[in-house]
């Protein structure tokens, strides 16, 4: 790829269905592979990013940041097998699409893009369409109104998608 993408947001169409098995999995594989890498839990009502390395819940974490409280250099960790390092959320805020929606996020993604290789955020399942359409301006990408076309759009960007329990889909040429 001449130029590859520095941010990566992993959604899926439901919950349960793997996106941050598949954010940490290729997170950590670009770190194995010598780029520097940051993970983030972009899923402030259901994070999940945190438990995939620790059962310790941290003191403080996303929410923190984009709040003021906290310097993203304190809520950074560092994965244990792998250079992967990794931003959790520590408690759920009572605001998530506020939270995200933010300047403090777009300058925070912004800061990321400068410091790191590759960017990797777990964003909620694509049927919280507010939460998504959020990311979607981050990412500066094309927002549809049905989950298919999120995903086509996807695929177009990245050049590939994995679908797992997806409806097969008839298309006639």
């Amino acid at each position: 790829v001449a130029r590859p993408p520095k941010v990566i947001v992993i959604t899926s169409s439901v919950p349960n269905e793997g996106k941050t098995s598949i954010a940490v999995s290729l997170g950590r594989l670009a770190a194995k592979s010598g780029q520097r890498v940051l993970l983030i839990d972009g899923d402030l009502r259901h994070p999940s990013v945190g438990r995939q390395f620790s059962p310790r819940q941290p003191d403080a974490g996303l929410v923190e940041v984009l709040a003021g409280r906290r310097d993203l250099a304190h809520v950074i960790h560092r994965d244990p097998i792998s250079p992967l390092e990794f931003v959790p959320v520590a408690v759920p805020p009572a605001n998530p699409a506020d939270l995200l929606a933010s300047q403090s996020m777009r300058r925070l993604v912004e800061v990321l893009r400068r410091h790191y290789d590759l960017v990797v955020i777990d964003a909620p399942h694509v049927f919280n369409l507010i939460t998504l359409e959020i990311f979607d301006r981050l990412m500066m990408w094309h927002t549809f109104s049905q989950p298919l076309g999120i995903m086509a759009t996807l695929v177009s960007l990245c050049g590939g998608g994995v679908f797992e329990r997806f409806p097969r889909l008839r298309v006639g040429f």
